[in-house]
């Protein structure tokens, strides 16, 4: 399923109306009982409150919103936050798209604080909450009646402001980046090394029709570090267009690639450079992929490195025994034969 997650409109209100009522139907996430209208809809949007909806093949299939929070000033940088998702889409991922996107809108919004309540039984709202970064709070015992029956309900709270952290961690965020753009940086220097010693007909071979060449898995890792690390972890507008990766055929000059390898890493530098310990910790969708930032580092590194490992098997394939090393051991403790 594809989903397109986007501010809602009053005309997605027939849609919202739709999903509602069956949230409200189904008695699992509100104590509400009247059904409403397109109308009560259209009244939620107010300008001040951030409304997200999720569409599929251009239907609207979940939605997040948000309300007042208590009418004194004191409260006027916290808001309700409510999910829904329509029965035919649940479990599918929507819910989270939503919710994910309503944090970021209410943060821009500057809003300090959501808060909710959920049934203790509405285990799949629970679990998906507490993963984006909701705190349970505690347990309102007997807080309303739906259908005749007392209901309690948990109460979950998210900071959407940074508080500071313990100077372990800033110092533990700090080092964590510092290591991934290291080990970049040596794989960097691996891929230049191994690239000064093939011709631009070289960096182009593929070892047959459906494998790669050198220039692809170099293209490839800049659309793939660019993408996770410039643009997930560091917040630039995400360009990608990864089949060009794969379908090129050159000759894009070696020169060129080096040129594009080296912006690729000095941005994610800066990126990693300038991460929180909030930022790794922060949930966010990169390629369709619900991650947080130190997983988004974990998963683009190791990738860069593999891929530099395979660029440097095929270099040694190519060039057999002119193949010139990029570092030897010199000393017995570095592993040099006695």
């Amino acid at each position: 399923m594809t989903m397109h997650v986007q501010p809602a409109t009053p005309d997605d209100a027939p849609a919202i109306a739709d999903i509602y009522n069956q949230g409200i139907e189904d008695r699992v996430a509100t104590f509400e009982t009247r059904l409403r209208s397109v109308e009560d809809v259209v009244s939620w949007f107010d300008g001040v409150h951030p409304i997200v909806v999720a569409e599929n093949d251009g239907k609207v299939i979940a939605f997040a919103s948000t309300s007042n929070y208590r009418p004194r000033d004191c409260y006027k940088g916290i808001a309700e936050a409510s999910v829904y998702v329509a029965r035919n889409a649940r479990c599918r991922g929507a819910g989270r798209a939503v919710l994910q996107a309503l944090i970021i809108a209410c943060e821009q919004a500057g809003y300090w604080k959501l808060v909710s309540r959920v049934f203790p039984e509405n285990v799949a709202s629970r679990r998906l909450i507490v993963s984006l970064g909701f705190r349970e709070v505690g347990v309102y015992q007997k807080h309303g009646q739906l259908d005749g029956v007392w209901r309690d309900v948990i109460i979950v709270e998210r900071l959407l402001i940074e508080t500071e952290a313990p100077q372990a961690t800033i110092d533990l965020a700090a080092a964590l980046s510092a290591a991934a753009s290291h080990e970049l940086t040596k794989a960097l220097d691996r891929i230049k090394h191994c690239l000064e010693q093939l011709t631009d007909e070289q960096v182009w071979q593929r070892p047959s029709e459906s494998m790669n060449s050198i220039g692809n898995l170099t293209l490839h890792l800049c659309g793939n570090l660019r993408q996770w690390i410039v643009a997930g972890i560091g917040g630039k507008k995400d360009v990608r267009q990864r089949p060009v990766e794969f379908s090129e055929r050159g000759p894009i000059m070696k020169l060129e690639l080096v040129r594009c390898l080296d912006e690729v890493v000095a941005q994610a530098h800066d990126a990693l450079k300038n991460t929180s310990a909030h930022d790794l910790l922060r949930q966010r969708c990169i390629q369709g992929f619900d991650v947080n930032g130190l997983e988004a580092i974990f998963d683009s590194v190791p990738h860069f490195r593999g891929h530099t490992q395979e660029i440097v098997h095929m270099t040694r394939s190519l060039l057999g025994d002119a193949y010139k090393f990029a570092w030897v051991p010199s000393t017995t403790q570095e592993g040099r034969a006695q």
